[in-house]
């Protein structure tokens, strides 16, 4: 295949992922209660902690700096943190409690009873994140977890709120999965900046 219609093929299959979202009123609706509840966590004075795995983790760390830094105008940062950050910390606690128990480990120290946990993976079966979202539960710790692959994967059993993505394809669950991180900034920081052109 050549490499332009590697693009056509991989700007189609997005648009429908995008499209089959968009038409879905459940969804949009649990956006609203994800938007609610994150609005909650900063009016308690609590804060935003993120995690994935790989190209989830790196979603998770582009969603906290959304959040610190100025984005679009001046104003006060919100507190939000990638838990995926802190190598040194992450090495220690998988090496003693082994991997699949680190982001667990790293929940209990850091949450408080009015902060929000966010957990992303495009397969929803990562065994870190589902340990840590069974704590989460255990504690009741709000969860909001956002995954692809199959509707009823295990990590989207275990959140107060869970947004599932319908395609199996890594990259677009990474892709369909940014444009919903980046509707939740846009719509807690209260700005945004889109051609009405686009």
């Amino acid at each position: 295949m050549k490499a332009k219609e590697i693009l056509k093929k991989n700007l189609s299959v997005s648009i429908e992922a995008k499209t089959k979202l968009f038409s879905d009123e459940e969804s949009l609706e649990m956006f609203n209660s994800a938007i609610e509840a994150l609005l909650s966590t900063y009016k308690k004075g609590g804060r935003l902690f993120l995690a994935g795995n790989g190209g989830s983790a790196a979603d998770s760390q582009h969603l906290a700096a959304e959040f610190i830094g100025r984005q679009v105008f001046d104003r006060d940062p919100l507190p939000a943190e990638a838990l995926t950050t802190d190598t040194s910390t992450l090495t220690a606690i998988a090496n003693d409690y082994g991997y699949e128990n680190w982001l667990k480990a790293a929940i209990r120290y850091y949450t408080k009873t009015n902060d929000l946990v966010v957990l992303l993976s495009v397969s929803g079966e990562s065994k870190n994140l589902i340990n840590a979202a069974s704590f989460c539960k255990k504690k009741k710790i709000k969860l909001i977890t956002i995954t692809g692959a199959t509707k009823n994967n295990s990590l989207s059993k275990k959140g107060t709120i869970n947004y599932w993505i319908n395609s199996k394809a890594y990259n677009i669950v990474e892709t369909v999965q940014m444009a919903i991180l980046a509707s939740i900034v846009d719509r807690i920081i209260g700005k945004s900046e889109y051609s009405s052109n686009l």
